[in-house]
């Protein structure tokens, strides 16, 4: 009890002394002059609240309170009651004597103008407290526990934090947001391959194969490679799913290992390319982690805005998570399924991942040329037909039982199929299992006797004979069902193939007796070349039946009938989606509710498809070889108030459940011409504008025509509507070129340019808007097309070149800098490019130390990056990110006699970065250093609380120097700050009221940020006119060090990085797209911030009432910021007057759990992959 007594007297006191602080800090910000007196009893106070945290920890910790040295622990408590007791009282003295001078009588802020105590009292308090102050440290000195001690039980509290801000991170993470992650990594998904797998594998399938030595010793190994291959049809989807089942059993009694797998697949896109495979393999090992491993929320974030991610970025990625992994087994399989022309790229991704030290990979797939090639040298196992002669039985057996006919023969005439089918076979499970299906057609055991002695020799004259064995009348429904499932633009379900073969060409009615009477008689028709899985999706069943089908041999053959040529097949296909879509019943136009909606795609089961896939089976098509397809595409696109179009362009807009998106303004404006430009239908564009359609309509989601083909890199389309007078010039928010440039396409930019097309940007040029989106979408093709143009090489103006650095250093395009260099090296490297300083600070922040080398090797570059205005900010930028080979590469290149590191080690100690930080202090950094505010690296690593600074910290201060590290000397906001940037912000005599007479919106911010011994920091700004627009709070001046860089609130407030903001009717937490939403002020309204340092949250009120939900995640050295509108004008409070409202009491405890970060962070400056 004494203890606790102890312990709450202690708390009365820092709460006094905190009261106390404020005081002085009020009555220093609003004078001119901060006393000297008052600053030394500021320090006094400050310095006393220190030694009695250490005493309170000390008297807390139950561990301490157990020892018995020299002087025991109850001895201690005994010692310090009686002066913390006196200590409270000397507290509460000088408070009464403040207060006597804010009489309720006197004016309001009268009071403010001067420090109210003489000089010679203030001393005298400052004495009294220095003799406290002195007495407890000699009482802990008694106990030999110095103030290292509380600095170490400091950091054990930071620990505990920071396990519960994890665990609170953990919790706030949703199963939505890792269905995003998911789907954005890789929209293939392997397990529906396995699971069809494992359901035709029987029990000691493959067990040949895991239990024999190649296969142990690849398993064993500590990194190994293994490409298995066999024949068409040797079952080998079945063997990768019993060793992807074996080896996962097995990783269960090893926690430090995982197992990753892909099946390639011939029927679906998404399975047949490098980007989704790898993918893929991340999600999985994220997915077993026991949280969302932070590389891929952080990789997530920065990309997920700029469509599907790069493989390059994803196996970056994987080798950052693979540093965290003991062993990482992946099994690919069907790697030859992949089509031809994305193969090569797989097959290099796949010798890269095999070279990385801890992976264990097994590729599958056949024995083709091109594959040998590339896994020469690399170990292989060919499956033998003795391997799986016995796997082959076991099927057959398990299938004969299945069967309800099969099941009933003689176990004789069972034996004799096992038999014949196990020796044919050679290997062969595809050609097993098609024999064993027409047996089972059989009726007679002499007719399977005959049929045994007479089997098909190959798996090709197997499916020779399936489909001649097809009848007449079922002849062209087979064929069109392979024609959709060969080249379909998705896979299709049974329903939807069905209506499609009811459908007549030409005709305006579905003939009801066209429609077959069970949808499954697609299947029986097919004769077991086609299957369906549990979603009623149709599909062939087997790579090798799609090979023979498009195969030359097939069109020689008996069977040739079914020989399936592309050209063709898509001009079928569109001849049924054109003739579906311009039925009658469509005519009658758009549905008007959703369940009239919901009617239609019952009653048409095909519509959703012809609708949104129908028209890519045109794009291959020779207008003119069809005579039929002509005329249906000429009546589909007649007018543009053609109720069928009206009707297509309903489902083509559909999204979700809402039907109306078609209503939608841009969208109903739409024309048919623009629709046809949208898709690339380049051969209808002369026709259509024929028939009197506006070349430069504007209407439409990419509002014209060339536009829209722009985007989507229709080249054809483009010059077609190019020679047809479209107009290349930007219309309103059309912007072809910049459209095209965006989406990367090289050849549409260069053919807007030669046909006269521009897209202005003051700085850069004609085609500057063009580079500048080429720039923000990493197309450096784009870029260097547009930088290649004869403007750029007559130009006189070097402001284009100037800016263009700065884009391609962020974005690294290090080939156009070098370019750029070649060209105009001596107009870019020169003292007037007030550019040239942020190329070098952004290449230092994204460690592109090769570039910068190269720079640097030119004449005068060194000299601008070593001037004293330069050098600082470079190295800061190249700290904050961890950029240690461009912190190193700077270190070698800086002035040998020259100290100015900026506040680089200071950032380092926050960030956690010991290796930089003992190549600063190698350097001479100090790490008793304070910078323009008084701060402390001990003070940044407090804020900040990355694990392992601040013990790093006190290793380098030694025991005798830990006392001053405590101590910070500046003071808090008590003012607006009046810099060369705010020039156009009228600000009063004391720095508290603000007005902004330009014409563009102004940023400014406090002088001082908020002092790290104040808890709670709270003030007031009072709307005194024009509060639209307004943005009030609070930025991280820790972070915006490195952001602002040369050029002092560059960015915007709320909306970037580290920064908090209250806008009428929302709260900014960093980034627009999770804005709250809040109350919104108005004139004479009074709006409170609060920063609530013990629980990292920044919280907002208007007129003393919760404005919104508070901000949580909140660290680090925070700076009020106010953002105006031109004419606004707003008065604040910092504390040197009462407020007016309370500060707002805390919220319940999940309103302080941080959630996980938006889709991407949103920054007027460019955003790093490693915030």
């Amino acid at each position: 009890m004494e203890g606790l007594s102890l312990s709450t007297n202690i708390i009365a006191v820092l709460t006094l002394a905190g009261q106390l602080l404020a005081a002085g800090y009020q009555y220093g910000s609003s004078s001119a002059h901060f006393p000297s007196e008052l600053r030394h009893l500021v320090q006094e106070v400050t310095a006393l609240s220190g030694v009695l945290h250490a005493v309170k920890m000390l008297v807390d910790d139950p561990a301490v309170n157990t020892r018995t040295t020299n002087g025991s622990s109850r001895d201690l408590m005994a010692s310090m009651g009686e002066p913390v007791e006196q200590c409270r009282k000397l507290m509460e003295e000088i408070l009464r004597d403040l207060r006597k001078y804010d009489a309720a009588s006197r004016k309001r802020g009268a009071w403010r103008l001067c420090w109210p105590l003489k000089e010679k009292a203030t001393k005298k308090w400052c004495e009294r407290l220095e003799r406290h102050k002195s007495l407890f440290e000699l009482a802990l000195s008694v106990d030999e526990v110095s103030l290292a001690w509380e600095i170490q039980n400091d950091v054990e509290d930071i620990k505990e934090i920071q396990l519960l801000n994890k665990q609170d991170e953990k919790k706030a993470v949703s199963s939505a947001k890792q269905k995003r992650i998911r789907d954005w990594l890789s929209p293939a998904d392997p397990q529906s391959n396995h699971l069809a797998a494992r359901k035709l594998c029987r029990y000691g399938t493959g067990r040949w194969f895991t239990e024999g030595k190649e296969f142990q010793d690849w398993l064993k190994a500590g990194k190994s490679f293994l490409w298995l291959h066999g024949i068409p049809g040797a079952g080998k989807t079945i063997l990768s799913s019993t060793v992807i089942e074996y080896i996962s059993a097995k990783f269960v009694k090893e926690p430090g290992s995982m197992l990753a797998y892909f099946y390639c697949d011939f029927r679906q896109v998404s399975k047949q390319n490098a980007t989704s495979l790898m993918g893929s393999i991340i999600w999985q090992i994220a997915n077993r982690k026991p949280t969302m491993p932070r590389d891929v929320e952080d990789f997530f974030s920065a990309g997920s805005g700029d469509g599907p991610p790069k493989l390059a970025s994803l196996i970056n990625l994987l080798r950052r998570l693979l540093v965290r992994i003991h062993k990482l087994a992946i099994v690919v399989d069907a790697l030859d399924e992949c089509p031809d022309s994305l193969q090569p790229v797989v097959l290099e991704t796949l010798r890269e991942l095999s070279g990385l030290s801890n992976v264990n990979l097994l590729v599958v797939s056949r024995d083709h040329l091109n594959i040998k090639l590339h896994f020469e040298g690399l170990p292989s196992l060919g499956i033998q037909k003795k391997d799986v002669a016995k796997d082959i039985e076991l099927y057959i057996s398990h299938e004969i039982e299945r069967n309800g006919k099969l099941k009933r023969l003689s176990s004789y005439i069972k034996r004799e199929i096992i038999d014949a089918l196990v020796k044919g076979a050679l290997g062969m499970f595809r050609w097993a299992k098609c024999c064993l299906d027409q047996i089972g057609k059989l009726r007679s055991d002499k007719a399977i006797k005959s049929a045994l002695e007479s089997l098909p020799p190959t798996l090709d004259e197997t499916y020779e004979r399936i489909l001649c064995n097809i009848t007449e009348e079922d002849r062209e429904l087979a064929l069109q069902v392979f024609r959709f499932l060969i080249c379909g633009d998705r896979t299709l379900t049974l329903s939807e193939i069905s209506e499609a073969l009811a459908v007549e060409i030409g005709s305006e009615r579905m003939d009801p007796d066209n429609r077959l009477n069970d949808e499954e008689d697609i299947l029986d028709i097919c004769g077991g070349l086609v299957d369906r899985n549990e979603k009623n999706v149709a599909g062939l069943a087997h790579f090798s039946v799609k090979e023979y089908l498009v195969s030359p041999n097939l069109a020689k053959s008996k069977a040739s009938y079914y020989y399936i040529a592309e050209t063709l097949g898509n001009t079928e296909l569109a001849k049924i989606t054109y003739t579906y879509l311009l039925l009658e019943d469509f005519s009658t136009g758009p549905c008007s509710t959703t369940a009239e909606f919901d009617l239609r795609q019952k009653e048409y089961p095909l519509i959703m498809y012809a609708a949104q896939h129908g028209w890519k089976h045109v794009l291959g098509y020779k207008y003119g070889s069809d005579a039929a397809l002509d005329g249906l595409l000429a009546q589909f696109y007649s007018s543009d108030n053609n109720p069928n179009f009206i009707s297509w362009r309903q489902v083509q807009c559909f999204l979700g459940r809402d039907i109306t998106g078609y209503l939608n303004s841009r969208t109903s404006s739409a024309s048919t011409l623009y629709y046809i430009s949208e898709v690339g239908l380049w051969q209808l564009i002369k026709g259509i504008i024929g028939r009197g359609a506006d070349v430069n309509h504007y209407g439409g989601p990419l509002y014209t025509p060339l536009q829209a083909a722009a985007k989507y890199g229709h080249i054809k389309t483009l010059k077609a509507l190019l020679g047809c007078g479209a107009n290349t010039a930007p219309i309103g928010n059309s912007d072809a070129m910049r459209a095209a440039a965006g989406a990367g396409h090289v050849d549409c930019v260069k053919a807007l340019i030669e046909a006269g097309g521009t897209s202005d940007n003051q700085d850069i040029g004609p085609y500057g808007a063009s580079m500048e989106e080429a720039a923000l979408s990493g197309h450096e093709g784009v870029f260097t097309a547009c930088l290649s143009t004869k403007y750029y090489a007559k130009t006189e103006d070097n402001t284009p070149f100037w800016v263009v650095m700065v884009y391609a250093a962020t974005m690294g395009f290090d080939g156009t800098i070098q370019m750029l260099i070649q060209k105009y090296g001596s107009r870019i490297i020169c003292d007037n490019n007030e550019h040239f300083p942020r190329t070098l600070k952004t290449l230092a922040e994204y460690g592109r130390t090769k570039t910068l080398q190269y720079i640097l090797q030119q004449p005068g570059a060194i000299a601008i990056l070593l001037r004293d205005d330069v050098f600082p900010a470079v190295l800061e930028g190249a700290v904050y990110y961890g950029q240690a080979k461009m912190v190193e590469l700077l270190l070698r290149n800086k002035k040998k006699d020259s100290l100015e590191l900026g506040v680089s080690f200071h950032l380092a100690t926050a960030r956690g970065l010991p290796k930089i930080s003992e190549m600063l202090l190698r350097e001479g950094a100090d790490p008793r250093a304070k910078d323009e505010h008084g701060w402390t690296p001990m003070f940044y690593a407090m804020q900040c609380l990355k694990e392992g600074s601040v013990e790093r910290l006190l290793a380098v201060l030694g025991p005798d120097e830990k006392s001053g590290i405590m101590n910070v000397t500046g003071m808090g906001p008590g003012g607006w700050e009046v810099i060369d940037n705010s020039a156009e912000l009228e600000v009063s005599e004391n720095g508290c009221e603000v007005e902004n007479i330009s014409t563009s919106e102004r940023q400014i911010r406090a002088k001082f940020p908020i002092t790290p011994v104040v808890d709670d920091y709270y003030f007031e700004v009072r709307i005194l006119k024009g509060p639209e627009g307004c943005m009030i709070g609070f930025v991280d001046a820790m972070f915006h060090y490195v952001i602002d860089g040369f050029e002092l609130y560059s960015s915007y407030l709320g909306r970037t990085l580290r920064s908090w903001g209250y806008y009428a009717g929302h709260i900014f937490p960093e980034d627009e797209l999770l804005s709250e939403p809040a109350l919104v002020f108005t004139t004479n309204d009074i709006v409170g911030c609060h920063f609530d340092r013990v629980r990292g949250a920044v919280s907002f009120t208007l007129n003393g009432k919760r404005a919104g939900k508070p901000l949580p995640g909140v660290r680090g050295k925070l700076r009020p910021m106010i953002r105006l509108t031109p004419g606004a004008r707003v008065r604040t409070n910092f504390g040197s007057e009462p407020f007016v409202h309370e500060i707002p009491e805390p919220a319940a405890p999940e309103a302080y759990v941080r959630g996980p970060p938006g889709i991407w962070p949103l920054t007027l400056w460019f955003s790093h992959p490693y915030e």
